[in-house]
């Protein structure tokens, strides 16, 4: 229930396997996804599995480790406040803030241990290589967990995405190939 790795697992594999690619990472991700080419649907899905494998899975079990039940019902408490109230706008601009500063410092340490394990079982000789571009992304956490998997998978993540119809610019993480495929989406799932 609280720990949802499985689901999340699924989900992203389904991607690779939709008819309607478009609306399977659709239910998956904020960003604007009816134009995006086969291989952005494939990187978003890699981004979002290693994003969510820090808040879904090992937040999760990192509070639950360290406080027992009432310490992962509190974060996944905060975690969903966050995603359904954190984004900036003016209806829960105060409400939302509170909980998306939360999250930040909730997933402070869980988000780097993802990315430390990505590393690891990507087999990787510099584990702490994520920080260099994982620092840039706008979340002082989800960026560690992406560039460890464009590391491991020597691939480009990140770069430009449309959000409601208005381009924001992001950072890219890694050095690799920009052209995925549905391979590398299964080679992602199969790291952890």
């Amino acid at each position: 229930m609280f720990i949802a790795h499985n689901m999340l697992r699924t989900a992203v594999l389904g991607v690779t396997t939709a008819d309607d690619k478009h609306q399977a990472i659709s239910m998956l991700v904020s960003r604007d996804t009816e134009d995006l080419s086969q291989s952005d649907i494939y990187k978003a899905a890699i981004e979002t599995y290693g994003e969510n494998l820090s808040d879904g899975v090992i937040a999760p079990l990192f509070f639950l480790l360290l406080f027992g039940l009432p310490g992962v019902v509190f974060y996944k408490t905060v975690n969903t406040l966050d995603s359904m109230v954190g984004y900036r706008n003016e209806k829960y601009e105060n409400y939302g803030k509170v909980s998306a500063i939360l999250d930040d410092i909730l997933n402070f340490i869980p988000s780097r241990l993802t990315a430390l394990l990505i590393m690891f079982l990507g087999k990787q000789k510099n584990l702490f290589a994520f920080y260099k571009d994982g620092k840039k992304h706008d979340s002082p956490n989800a960026g560690h967990p992406i560039t460890a998997m464009a590391l491991v998978l020597g691939l480009k993540l990140g770069g430009d995405t449309s959000y409601f119809g208005k381009i924001k610019k992001k950072a890219t993480f890694g050095e690799g190939r920009e052209s995925i495929n549905a391979e590398d989406v299964r080679q992602a799932l199969a790291i952890i």
